[in-house]
């Protein structure tokens, strides 16, 4: 299953750097020799699906985007970039804290569990061509369930989360439509052994010019994890994936 992935991601990974040359060829994008920076802020509306393990208890999870806004206590998402001729940088970050969100199996827990994540990565860019960027760098991520007071004494013991951090790396491309459109994504790799079987992630968006710095976008984002660690009761498990459509707009300074 996880060299299947990897295969599907690599396709995806060069089917956009051979576009990307073909495009680099005709494409007219100044590097900069001063610091540019952009800042995205978006809503995400995610299908969170998988399992997740707790102890020796093993649960399906599916939350439909109505259950996430219904749940949603508390959120944020949102990226920095700042590039300097052909070097550059990205901050990620995406947090999310659900009350209720959803159920265990077989009544073993009389009331629905809660559910926070804090995933936040930070990269390095290297710019290949003008619509093309190299990126490397580490994804941390912290992740927990939230039981009912009321539950099982027993659930009390277990192990109900866990964070890591794990090498990533990708490419990000860019690439003008109009003078007004313009497309970009990224798709990125990681874990393969090194505190997570596998993670990667994959997204990208259309953007609309509004005025000289501000655009609106839209687009789709698409998140695999693959996590275990422990034993007994101190194993936790995490193979979930999320994605969804998203929506936010950009400020370019």
């Amino acid at each position: 299953m996880i060299n299947s992935k990897v295969h599907i991601f690599v396709v995806m990974i060069a089917l956009m750097a051979c576009s990307s040359r073909s495009w680099a060829q005709v494409a007219d994008q100044d590097v900069s020799s001063e610091w540019k920076h952009s800042f995205v802020l978006y809503l995400l509306a995610p299908t969170i699906g998988g399992k997740v393990g707790v102890g020796p208890i093993d649960a399906d999870v599916v939350i439909d985007p109505e259950t996430v806004f219904k749940s949603l206590h508390s959120g944020f998402l949102g990226a920095w970039s700042s590039e300097k001729g052909n070097w550059g940088m990205l901050l990620d970050l995406i947090y999310m804290d659900l009350n209720k969100a959803f159920q265990l199996p077989g009544g073993l827990m009389p009331g629905k569990i809660g559910f926070s994540e804090l995933i936040t990565g930070l990269y390095g860019q290297y710019r290949l061509t003008n619509s093309l960027q190299l990126m490397a760098g580490v994804m941390y991520i912290d992740v927990s369930l939230k039981l009912p007071p009321d539950g099982p004494p027993l659930l009390s013991y277990l192990k109900t989360g866990d964070n890591w951090a794990t090498p990533m790396a990708g490419l990000r491309y860019a690439r003008p439509i109009s003078d007004r459109w313009s497309f970009d994504g990224f798709g990125q790799i990681g874990g393969l052994g090194v505190k997570a079987d596998l993670v990667w992630q994959v997204a990208g968006s259309f953007n609309y010019r509004m005025t000289e710095h501000s655009y609106l976008t839209v687009g789709y984002r698409y998140m695999n994890f693959d996590y275990a660690s422990g034993n007994g009761v101190d194993r936790f498990k995490f193979d979930v994936v999320e994605h969804g459509p998203a929506l936010g707009i950009r400020f370019n300074f």
